[in-house]
């Protein structure tokens, strides 16, 4: 894309580095890819985080920033888990939504 907006004069500012997420159908070939849904990347032995109710969190989402050190170099982890709370109005209830942070 940038190429062609030099080839083309349509560069209005300098560029910016960022990451690209490119979307998949099905489950990675790897554990730790950034995905919604499917098998969470976790530690063995880790225990699995639970709710103020007490019943588990429920996976969501995981974003794997590892290769973003360059862009974002002072993080927590190299992926961060999104999980959610047993209600299924959890949008509306930021209380419900949890975040984890994992290497």
């Amino acid at each position: 894309v940038e190429t062609l907006r030099d080839s083309l004069g349509l560069r209005k500012e300098p560029s910016v580095a960022t990451d690209v997420i490119i979307w998949g159908e099905g489950e990675a070939p790897s554990r730790d890819c950034t995905k919604i849904g499917g098998l969470p990347y976790w530690p063995k032995g880790r225990a699995w985080p639970k709710s103020q109710s007490g019943k588990p969190y429920r996976f969501f989402a995981q974003l794997n920033f590892s290769d973003s050190r360059d862009l974002l170099p002072e993080l927590p982890g190299d992926v961060l888990l999104v999980m959610i709370g047993e209600k299924d109005d959890w949008y509306w209830l930021p209380q419900d939504v949890h975040f984890e942070w994992v290497n």
